[in-house]
Formats: structure tokens, C-alpha cells, sequence
């Protein structure tokens, strides 16, 4: 946990503080965990909904430092949203696990999902930048060049694919998908896992 960031998860009460691309946000969101859940789950639902295919290709290896995986991949702009949310990725967690009692193939399908925009920014950028995806020194170089551009892009992916938020505090809806992004990047589903 970063310091200085007091961390409460009880059944009815988080609390976040951004200090990256939306700051500041101060989400002390006692009282208001189940508006949270009441987003994030419709919205996980959606990613699995949109999936036909089963992601069975999920990493066996642990993921990365999210330090290492922030330098590697030389991520500026939303290196402390990315910190910051790496906090509560517990609450996505148990999500994704409830998801999964109700249907075995949630968490890959959200896995899935979240890869499937990254690989097809990434596509793009290669097509603009005329990247061969086979050299690897030159993927990395471009990576690392676009790394918050791409982030965003993702950011904004799944944003648009938000069902109705009528009713809903945008600071919650940002902290939402922050949180998707976030358990994206860790997972390495954006971004590239470091080579050691």
C-alpha cells in the first residue's frame, strides 16, 4: 500500500484518492461501496457478455512489480493512477470471483476483452507507425513511446462501452474504470509483461 493512503474495505465503505490524469479525485466512499459494485458489475458483465470466445490463454506466471511493469513499459501520464488503484484492485477481485460463481468463464472472458483493445490499439499504432510486429526492439520502442497514449485509448474503449450511467457520480464511474484498467495493466493484459 503507498504511503500515506489509509485503506478501508469494509462491506460498506472505500476510499481513494487519485493523484493522476483526473486529479485531484477524493473518493471517500463510505456509504457508497454498493453504488460502486452497482457500476462495476453491469459494466464486467458487459465485457463478458461481448465475448464469444473463451480466453483460456490467461498468464500462469504471477504478474509483475507494478513498478517494474510502469518502468519496462515507461508509463508517465497514468503512473500514479496506476499506483493509486493498484490499492483497490481487491474490490474487482471479488467482483470477478462473484462473476465467476455465476458463470465459470468471467474472468477470462473480462481478460479477454480487456486484451482485445489493447491488441487492436496496438494494431493501429503499428499500421501508423509502419511497425513490424516480428521485430521485437522495434514493438518495445513504440510501446514504450505511445505507453499512456495507449492506456488512454483502452481507458476510452471501455468508457464507450459503459451502459447507462444515468444517475451515477462520474468520480465513480473514473474510479470504475480505473480500476478495469488497472486490473488490466497488472494482469498484463495492457501493456508488455517486463522480460527478465
Amino acid at each position: 500500500m503507498a504511503d500515506g493512503i489509509k485503506q478501508d474495505l469494509s462491506d460498506e465503505s472505500i476510499g481513494a484518492i487519485s493523484t493522476g490524469d483526473y486529479s485531484p479525485i477524493t473518493i471517500n466512499v463510505t456509504n457508497n461501496k454498493s453504488e460502486i459494485d452497482s457500476l462495476l458489475k453491469p459494466l464486467l458483465i458487459e465485457m463478458v457478455d461481448s465475448v464469444k470466445t473463451s480466453y483460456r490463454n490467461r498468464a500462469t506466471e504471477l504478474p509483475p512489480d507494478i513498478e517494474e511493469k510502469i518502468d519496462y513499459n515507461r508509463v508517465k501520464v497514468f503512473k500514479d493512477d496506476l499506483r493509486d488503484a493498484i490499492n483497490y484492485v481487491i474490490i474487482i477481485d471479488e467482483m470477478i470471483e462473484n462473476l465467476n460463481h455465476e458463470d465459470e468463464d468471467a474472468a477470462d472472458s473480462i481478460l479477454w476483452s480487456i486484451n482485445q483493445r489493447y491488441r487492436d490499439i496496438k494494431k493501429e499504432l503499428f499500421l501508423e507507425h509502419k511497425i513490424d510486429p516480428s521485430d521485437h526492439k522495434q514493438v518495445i520502442k513504440c510501446i514504450n513511446s505511445h505507453a499512456d497514449i495507449i492506456i488512454n485509448a483502452v481507458k476510452d474503449s471501455i468508457e464507450s462501452d459503459i451502459p447507462s450511467v444515468e444517475g451515477k457520480k462520474i468520480e465513480i464511474v473514473r474510479f470504475c474504470i480505473l480500476l478495469i484498467v488497472c486490473y488490466g495493466f497488472i494482469t498484463c493484459n495492457i501493456l508488455e509483461r517486463p522480460i527478465s
